[in-house]
Parts: C-alpha cells; sequence; structure tokens
C-alpha cells in the first residue's frame, strides 16, 4: 500500500467527484505555507456542500477538530486506478457559489413555499475578483411562514434553501 500524494488525492478527488455530480464542474486545489495539507473544493450551483463533503471526506487520512484543537487520524484508504492508497491530507474545505441564475429559482421556490412578502430582487453583480455575484435589492428580513423566523428575506435564507435536499427541492 502506498502513502497518497496531494497530486494523487487530488485526481482521485476530482474523479468521485465527476462520477457523484457529473453536470458539476470542480475545483480542488491545495494550500501551500501554513495551510500546507489541506485542499479546497469549489463549484457553481450543484449539489449541497454536505453531499460534496460526504464524497470528499473519505480521500483524507486526518480531520481537525476545534474541540480539542487538535488532528486526529480517520484511518481512511481509497483505491484509485487499480492501486490503494492511505489516505492522507490534513483536510479539507468546501465553497459552493451560487449564480444568479439559480438564486432567482431559489427565490421563486421560497416565495412559491412562503408567499410574496416584499419580494427582493436578485441584481447581479461583480465580486471582489470580478467574478460574476449577486445581492438581494434589499433585506426587510422580514419573518416567513413562522413565529421563530426561520425563513428571512436574506441571503443566509436562500443558501438554507440550497443546502435542502435536491430530491425536496425543485428548482
Amino acid at each position: 500500500m502506498e502513502h497518497a500524494s496531494r497530486d494523487i488525492r487530488h485526481k482521485a478527488i476530482r474523479a468521485a467527484l465527476k462520477i457523484a455530480f457529473p453536470a458539476t464542474k470542480f475545483s480542488v486545489t491545495g494550500s501551500r505555507g501554513t495551510g500546507y495539507g489541506w485542499s479546497r473544493v469549489s463549484w457553481t450551483d450543484g449539489p449541497s456542500d454536505q453531499r460534496v463533503r460526504a464524497c470528499v471526506a473519505p480521500f483524507f487520512g486526518s480531520y481537525f477538530d476545534g474541540m480539542d484543537d487538535g488532528y486526529h487520524p480517520t484511518h481512511n484508504y481509497f483505491t484509485f486506478e487499480g492501486v490503494t492508497y492511505s489516505a492522507g491530507g490534513s483536510g479539507f474545505n468546501t465553497e459552493r457559489r451560487l449564480s444568479a441564475a439559480f438564486a432567482r429559482r431559489l427565490l421563486a421556490a421560497v416565495v412559491a413555499k412562503y408567499g410574496d412578502h416584499d419580494t427582493p430582487e436578485i441584481i447581479e453583480t461583480t465580486d471582489w475578483q470580478g467574478r460574476p455575484d449577486w445581492k438581494l435589492s434589499n433585506d426587510t428580513s422580514t419573518p416567513l411562514g413562522n413565529t421563530q423566523g426561520d425563513y428571512h428575506w436574506t441571503h443566509g435564507a436562500l443558501m438554507r434553501r440550497a443546502a435542502e435536499d435536491r430530491t425536496t427541492v425543485t428548482v
């Protein structure tokens, strides 16, 4: 059995993501310097963060536990191109971006479920790196659907809606 290098681990992760989510393009990169051993997986729209994390986690040999501020071994192994590897790496971060078009579909799903309460508009913009981004036209934080305030007209409400299981959200 061999120890998985970062390059092998990233190739295996890309292959697993392509099989699990063929319609989504992913970026898998490694950190340098202080974050060496950590990887970053990013994508736009597509599957929820939870589903991607479940697909990627088996490729890492340890995880960070903030409760004791330490790393713990996972004892993970994986097979890639006929070779079994002991998983390496210290951990990974994920970043799911939502396109303006997807945010509009999510907003429509929230309005269909809770009604129109001064519904904001999605305004297309760019982020600090010049990448396409979006924001809400107004953010009144009006509670929707319950007295607990689980849903508000906020960016967070749309992100929570996006994180729900795709089988229960038609977008």
